[in-house]
């Protein structure tokens, strides 16, 4: 569980894991599938607002890596908290970034949803996973309390 107390707005926290002495490699693998519980205090009534955004990224390091995002809400969700990142299509985003782009560069996962975004930073490899973050980042409150679960 993340627990979060007192995130300032447009702040977030992950955890990490790195794989240092033998990275990943994720190139033979299709998705990565998983489940997330937003706390109940997480606001998500009105369509397109909600306080906390979960993101995921893996890559050799800060500086290259591909990046999952998509809103936190509250409980378990199904439907709504389920995260489901297609390896294929975060790959063509890499291909689609435009050769001169700085920083992260994000699109949609659908038309229909645009609250989930693929993004991709710099060079990053399937093949050469080192890091693995997920974290949350506060867009709604002023502070934001609460946990996020995944499973």
């Amino acid at each position: 569980a993340l627990v979060i107390d007192s995130l300032p707005r447009d702040v977030y926290r992950d955890v990490r894991k790195l794989f240092s002495s033998r990275p990943l490699d994720l190139f033979n693998y299709k998705a990565m599938k998983m489940f997330v519980h937003g706390d109940p205090s997480f606001y998500d009534i009105v369509p397109g607002g909600y306080d906390a955004e979960l993101y995921i990224r893996f890559g050799s390091d800060t500086m290259n890596y591909y990046e999952y995002r998509q809103p936190v809400y509250q409980n378990w969700s199904v439907s709504k908290n389920n995260v489901d990142i297609n390896f294929s299509v975060l790959t063509s985003v890499k291909a689609a970034r435009p050769d001169t782009f700085k920083g992260t560069y994000r699109v949609p996962v659908s038309q229909d949803d645009t609250t989930r975004t693929y993004g991709v930073r710099g060079n990053p490899s399937l093949r050469k996973i080192v890091e693995i973050s997920i974290g949350v980042r506060n867009v709604g409150k002023p502070l934001l309390r609460g946990q996020v679960l995944g499973c």
